[in-house]
């Protein structure tokens, strides 16, 4: 019998990030409305990103360490995103790289993303598709039944997960599994409406915790590491 801690599985849960138009590192901050300005708030300077890089879109922080910053740009209607490191010296000033990346679908105004150390999900609602893209540029593609309000998770490089309101899917090194949602929202008595993700380890195991913010009763585990890749259980909290 796997012998799992509550107050252990429920110290690992996050709220996933949305994306965002204004993004604020150091005393830089970046907007991205119809054009992606990039705001110098020490020296009082800005500058035009769109014309300078050719990156548009809506951005969003990937990573932020002291000295380097990654953030992604998803155009609407294309099917490439773009991911910008900024570099911050020590002895000062700044650079940056610009990386693109195929998302092998035009990306419609539906759509959700969420990047971690240089790696991101991207789900497109309308067009029923997502896209793992790593930090090294391989990338995996699919159709996908998913429903609005959806939300993605990377948990690394090669692990991430999606979830609407009726399932969850995981991805582990390219394998793909589905969790319908329908017994245990009824278990707590609550639908989806704002999904927690968490990674931790436990009786063992390596595993991606999920639960709506709501849900007090129970959480799905799911498998992450190399025991029994890809299996679950329905964890129940004690009262």
């Amino acid at each position: 019998m796997i012998e799992i801690e509550g107050a252990k599985v429920l110290s690992w849960f996050v709220k996933p990030e949305k994306i965002s138009s204004e993004i604020k590192f150091s005393h830089f901050r970046i907007e991205s409305n119809s054009e992606v300005i990039l705001f110098n708030e020490k020296e009082k300077t800005s500058e035009n990103l769109t014309e300078k890089l050719g990156v548009r879109g809506k951005a969003f922080l990937s990573s932020q360490e002291e000295e380097r910053a990654s953030v992604f740009f998803f155009p609407e209607g294309e099917s490439v995103c773009k991911r910008v490191d900024f570099f911050f010296p020590k002895e000062g000033g700044m650079a940056m790289d610009v990386a693109e990346y195929s998302l092998g679908f035009g990306l419609s105004e539906d759509f959700s993303a969420h990047a971690k150390n240089r790696s991101v999900i991207v789900v497109d609602i309308k067009n029923k598709r997502y896209v793992f893209i790593n930090s090294r540029g391989e990338s995996l593609s699919s159709s996908i039944e998913i429903e609005d309000g959806a939300f993605c998770y990377v948990i690394d490089d090669n692990r991430a997960a999606i979830a609407d309101r009726e399932r969850l899917y995981v991805i582990v090194e390219g394998r793909r599994a589905l969790y319908e949602l329908g017994d245990i929202e009824k278990k707590n008595n609550s639908p989806i409406s704002q999904p927690l993700f968490g990674v931790g380890e436990c009786g063992g195991y390596e595993w991606l915790a999920f639960k709506d913010e709501k849900w007090h009763s129970s959480c799905i585990l799911v498998s992450i590491g190399e025991k029994e890749t890809l299996g679950f259980m329905v964890y129940e909290f004690q009262e």
